[in-house]
């Protein structure tokens, strides 16, 4: 019963040692940071409807589609990712890269990420062009996080702020998060922390209506 297609196929490796930590191809997810540059943000257009070679080339999946390598020097991590989605009318193509330092009590980290999403009638593409700077503040039960987007291409945006803080008490764990999305703000493949208020989304270069919960919060 319902529709049989290909939900997800995913071949990984991993290795706590050498430079080559973990290779992943096909369905994954993966969050640099925050998130405001490269995050799971859910499937913007829907994906074939049939067990067939295309279902299993782009599954009915909202992550990433394509492969990630994680490479680890000393206390140096780059992970970086590709991905491709497609259905008859869209297409979307993600890569990015994300460089970080793994331990120290101020852990920053940089993330680069573009995505193109065309409409494969008119050829007509939207660029988005992101990078982030993370900076993690480690201490005796405190973490927190702060995290700052810019954003360029079809929308620039450069207002994006995000902060997380997860501090150990004597009752327990308290985790705080707040935000602030520019109004030009776009998640075609990102997405940090954000309140459960979505709104329509027109993207009137490629004819395109998307759900958007992060804009302007």
């Amino acid at each position: 019963s319902g529709r049989e297609r290909f939900v997800g196929r995913t071949l990984s490796y991993s290795d706590d040692s050498g430079l080559v930590r973990e290779v992943t191809l096909g369905s994954f997810s993966r969050k640099f940071g925050l998130g405001s540059a490269v995050s799971y943000r859910g499937k913007l257009f829907d994906r074939p409807d049939e067990l067939n070679w295309e279902s299993f080339l782009c599954p009915d999946y909202g992550g990433f589609n394509g492969g990630s390598v994680k490479l680890q020097s000393g206390t140096i991590e780059m992970t970086m990712l590709t991905s491709y989605n497609r259905n008859d009318e869209y297409s979307l193509q993600t890569e990015a890269a994300c460089v970080a330092t793994t331990k120290g009590k101020v852990r920053p980290s940089v993330t680069l990420a573009t995505t193109a999403l065309r409409n494969r009638s008119s050829d007509e593409t939207l660029h988005d062009h992101k990078a982030a700077v993370t900076m993690q503040l480690h201490s005796s039960g405190k973490d927190i996080t702060l995290e700052y987007c810019a954003q360029t291409g079809a929308k620039e945006a450069y207002g994006t702020l995000l902060a997380d803080a997860r501090i150990k008490t004597e009752f327990g764990r308290v985790t705080l998060s707040g935000w602030r999305y520019d109004h030009s703000y776009l998640a075609l493949a990102s997405g940090g922390r954000s309140a459960a208020i979505s709104h329509s989304l027109e993207l009137d270069e490629i004819d395109l209506s998307i759900s958007d919960r992060r804009a302007g919060q």
